[in-house]
């Protein structure tokens, strides 16, 4: 009857109730004489009727007899109480301290953060391993990785698809991506896993300082240092520290790897160069000012720094 939750009942429908209520309804004998009258209407009926509770009707009811068919304003009796108030006083003064506690974090994480001022000063690369394609058989020892390479300044990324992970095919990854940048990089960041970084040599337990043929020896840094890019590491064991291409992989598999379902390899391909273009020329990134990263190169102009 009623299209709201708890709708107020109007002066009429009041009335209605009350007439409803007072109607009797004879009794009649075995001869068809009047006995005696009952209600027509009970409580429980007109509650079942107007779609009310009987506590209401009976409100209603007892009001009506004073004549006072008005409706009236609910009053919460529980504010005048003095341990009420108190409970509800510290409901909002913990409301206020965790809006400040989480204002005060969102401060500390905009201070801890950096960011290079020229493009290329500095690139962050990592690998992710990707899901197998659905209904693609799995052979066991043959995993697919996404090499990533993003700028610290500007945020533009590179992706491409490797076929495993040692430093042969990383480094063929790394060529590709090269072949194809718009930006010089004059470091590169990476973490310490051994599609990186080569190993080093133990001495007395002591790990021995890197010689320069001990450095040559890893395709990757044979490639960085022909190009004249400066190898950096992450500390060991804090991810943090490379943490823009960590939030970006977070990124591709929230909006890309499982958004797609894919046919196969050359279809995912195919996507992944769509979604690099939408990546750096169409989705505004939050930690540039909800710029995207072309506007930021573009922002940024290698004439300003001639």
């Amino acid at each position: 009857m009623y299209s709201s939750k708890n709708p107020k009942i109007s002066q009429h429908t009041r009335t209605q109730i009350y007439n409803l209520y007072l109607q009797k309804e004879p009794i009649l004998n075995k001869k068809g004489e009047i006995v005696k009258c009952k209600k027509a209407h009970t409580q429980a009926k007109l509650a079942t009727q107007f779609e009310v509770s009987r506590q209401t009707i009976s409100k209603i009811i007892r009001r009506a007899r004073r004549g006072d068919f008005t409706s009236h304003k609910p009053i919460n009796k529980r504010f005048k109480n003095f341990k009420y108030f108190n409970l509800r006083m510290e409901k909002i003064q913990k409301r206020i301290a965790k809006k400040a506690l989480q204002k005060a974090r969102r401060e500390e994480i905009a201070k801890s953060r950096y960011e290079h001022k020229k493009p290329g000063d500095l690139g962050h690369m990592d690998l992710k391993l990707l899901p197998p394609i659905k209904g693609e058989k799995v052979v066991k020892g043959e995993k697919e990785y996404l090499l990533t390479l993003v700028d610290d300044c500007t945020r533009i990324a590179y992706f491409t698809i490797i076929q495993g992970k040692n430093q042969h095919q990383t480094r063929a990854g790394l060529e590709r991506i090269f072949a194809r940048n718009s930006i010089y990089f004059k470091e590169i960041l990476s973490d310490n896993g051994k599609e990186f970084k080569g190993v080093q040599k133990q001495e007395n337990g002591y790990f021995k300082p890197r010689t320069e043929q001990e450095g040559q020896q890893h395709q990757v840094e044979i490639l960085l240092q022909k190009m004249g890019i400066k190898h950096r590491y992450t500390r060991v064991r804090r991810p943090q520290t490379n943490g823009k291409v960590e939030r970006l992989n977070r990124t591709i598999a929230e909006e890309f790897l499982t958004k797609i379902q894919f046919e196969n390899r050359v279809h995912r391909e195919a996507e992944l160069r769509l979604y690099e273009y939408f990546y750096n020329q169409d989705r505004a990134h939050q930690g540039i000012k909800n710029m995207t990263p072309h506007q930021k190169l573009k922002q940024l102009s290698p004439l300003k720094f001639m």
